[in-house]
């Protein structure tokens, strides 16, 4: 077993959610340490057994996100064409009803394709879109807070970049 893989293992016998979590946000940190400092396969193995994790469980999406973004920065991982995933995911949900299906797509965009700059977007538009046919409540209202934060967070992160541009 590979020293990553070891570390890796490690982390997900630790019980307590939060201490878990928090041990694989170290360890994709560790990683981009790891590609800084030359050793990028180690790097990119981390990554990989990063990006196996639960991205059903809210706690390791940092870590899930950061693996997935330096596998793409690395250009190890390609994203195939929203217009591809949208479509995956609509033939996914189709036999729901249209507000139903919306919502099920933007989770799902999110959940499994958040490090994506345009996921928050069009999963927002989708909510939206949910939202005229029925007014969300309790939990897609909370997922649509945490969609539109996101949002706004990529809004102001590219404004940042391209003031720093100039």
């Amino acid at each position: 077993m590979s020293k990553v893989k070891e570390w890796f293992e490690e982390a997900l016998t630790i019980s307590d959610p939060g201490e878990r979590s928090q041990a694989m946000c170290d360890l994709a940190f560790d990683a981009e340490q790891m590609v800084r400092d030359g050793s990028r396969q180690e790097a990119i193995e981390l990554f990989e057994l990063l990006i196996t994790l639960d991205p059903h469980d809210d706690l390791m999406h940092p870590a899930i996100d950061a693996a997935e973004k330096n596998l793409i920065a690395l250009g190890y991982r390609v994203l195939p064409p929203l217009q591809e995933l949208m479509t995956k995911l609509q033939d996914r949900f189709i036999h729901q009803s249209e507000r139903e299906q919306l919502v099920a797509v933007a989770t799902a965009l999110v959940r499994e394709h958040g490090t994506r700059a345009e996921s928050c977007g069009v999963a927002a538009e989708l909510l939206a879109r949910a939202d005229a046919i029925r007014p969300l409540a309790g939990k897609e209202l909370r997922f649509r807070a945490e969609v539109l934060r996101q949002v706004q967070q990529d809004a102001e992160q590219n404004a940042e970049a391209e003031s720093g541009e100039q």
